[in-house]
């Protein structure tokens, strides 16, 4: 068995070269994953602006009578929700109509989620209903 030894003789110069591409080349793979990275947190951290500033409305049927929902909507939150062609009929047959609503207002003016929304118990099935009607309309600003 023979061994050859080899014996490698570098330039300082082209050792020199090899190095400064080599760091060049890191720091150019750090620069793009540092920018990627950011530009997708910032897409995630913005869920808000998924809305289309407006007026959107949703209906309902109650005692064969359509009510309407309207919600105002901002790019940043909703900024109100509301009860708009409401008969007195229906007012009087659905008394919790109202209050349910401006409960509901008051906490997604304020910056509750939809699905983090609280009502009272006497109110479950009335603002259920709401909800459901106020989901739709916030479907549309989407």
């Amino acid at each position: 068995m023979q061994s050859d030894t080899r014996i490698f003789v570098f330039r300082l110069r082209q050792l020199l070269t090899f190095l400064l591409v080599l760091i060049i080349l890191i720091a150019a793979a750090v620069f793009i994953l540092f920018v990627i990275g950011s530009s997708k947190k910032d897409v995630q951290t913005s869920p808000a602006s998924a809305y289309t500033a407006g007026v959107y409305t949703s209906s309902i049927t109650l005692n064969n009578q359509s009510v309407d929902i309207q919600v105002v909507v901002d790019k940043d939150h909703i900024k109100s929700a509301s009860i708009v062609n409401l008969d007195e009929s229906v007012a009087a047959m659905y008394p919790l109509l109202t209050t349910s609503m401006d409960a509901i207002s008051a906490q997604l003016a304020a910056g509750v989620s939809i699905d983090d929304i609280r009502y009272e118990s006497s109110s479950r099935y009335t603002s259920q209903v709401l909800l459901s009607a106020i989901a739709q309309a916030i479907d549309k600003a989407r």
